[in-house]
């Protein structure tokens, strides 16, 4: 699954971390997941969006679901399943 990460209007020339939440995330197990990501940016460009990449991200927060829609427990072994299963771009 893929993410895609917005390029905030703030970023400057330089590194930037921004922080990303993303709603009901669809995992290969059924469960759905609220994921709040922490992403590094880095543009060579004083021009908005220009030449912007992605230098790292992590998962800073995260709230799963099972198929009926409750909340449930993050357990460590769901975090780390979802983690490799995302892919983040920008």
């Amino acid at each position: 699954m893929k993410l895609y990460i917005d390029i905030p209007s703030f970023i400057n020339y330089g590194k930037e971390t921004i922080t990303q939440t993303f709603e009901c995330v669809y995992l290969p197990n059924g469960y759905t997941a609220d994921v709040e990501l922490e992403a590094v940016l880095y543009t060579s460009s004083e021009e908005w969006g220009k030449e912007t990449t992605l230098w790292g991200w992590k998962i800073t927060g995260a709230s799963l679901f099972n198929e009926a829609g409750e909340e449930i427990e993050p357990q460590k072994a769901l975090i780390d399943e979802l983690i490799t299963k995302i892919e983040v771009e920008i």
